[in-house]
């Protein structure tokens, strides 16, 4: 670095200079409980937005789910819907959504979609084309981990991957909404004709009395068609998988 601004921490770390990408937060929210609930994305705001997500006023004597996943529809008549789907439940309760959700709209901070603050306090720092890079008057989603799992039937990736640092906690923190829906659809024959089917999803899981963050699977059988197709479809790939803080 020859010029410009650099601040680093007691662990060497580098917490902001002119090539930080921070994640500015364009809007927050509370979104009523239900299944079926969403957050209407403005079309004005950027592509490259993405949102994150808690539950909310939670009892750290309870362990939470939340399901979630991203819309994003143009109809025949050209008309844009962009969605986020969220909903929340106390882990014994699921699957009654009837916990609210925090949510936070985030886009990295490239310049594209801010305009630098001038309350003339705070620190607004600049790329060296001039572009903001990072401004203390704006919010910010900081992200403390960050996982890219592989999905296939026999790798779903349950289970905990994020246990805080000693003095931190993961109450009040935001899981970035992946896909946290059906991921897995099996129907197969019980006999004759007769179909049974099992129907699996992925959930977030904010483990508050444990202190940790990771991902839970519920499965649920009912009925199949009789005569009805034998199958087993999973929705494979990486998913990208993120918790942090919004301040």
């Amino acid at each position: 670095m020859a010029y410009g601004f650099k601040a680093i921490n007691e662990s060497d770390f580098i917490q902001i200079d002119e090539d930080t990408i921070s994640f500015q937060i364009l809007a927050t929210g509370t979104l009523s409980s239900g299944a079926g609930s969403y957050v209407t994305i403005p079309n004005s705001y950027p592509e490259d937005i993405f949102v994150v997500m808690r539950p909310s006023s939670p009892s750290s004597s309870n362990a939470y789910v939340m399901s979630g996943f991203m819309y994003d529809y143009t109809n025949i008549s050209g008309t844009r819907a962009r969605r986020a789907y969220m909903s929340a439940s106390i882990n014994y309760t699921f699957p009654t959504w009837g916990v609210d959700c925090d949510y936070a709209i985030v886009e990295r901070a490239d310049g594209s979609g801010f305009t630098p603050p001038t309350s003339g306090y705070g620190l607004n720092v600049y790329k060296s084309n001039g572009d903001l890079s990072f401004s203390s008057e704006l919010p910010t989603y900081r992200v403390a981990a960050t996982r890219n799992y592989n999905i296939t039937a026999s790798n779903s990736g349950a289970g905990v991957w994020y246990t805080p640092p000693s003095g931190k906690n993961v109450l009040g923190m935001y899981t970035f909404l992946s896909s946290f829906d059906l991921y897995r659809s099996n129907q197969y024959s019980i006999g004759g004709n007769e179909r049974g089917s099992y129907r699996y999803y992925r959930r977030a899981l904010f483990d508050y009395p444990n202190n940790t963050f990771g991902l839970q699977i519920k499965g649920y059988y009912s009925d199949g068609p009789n005569g009805g197709n034998i199958f087993d479809y999973v929705w494979s790939g990486y998913r990208t998988e993120m918790i942090g803080d919004v301040g």
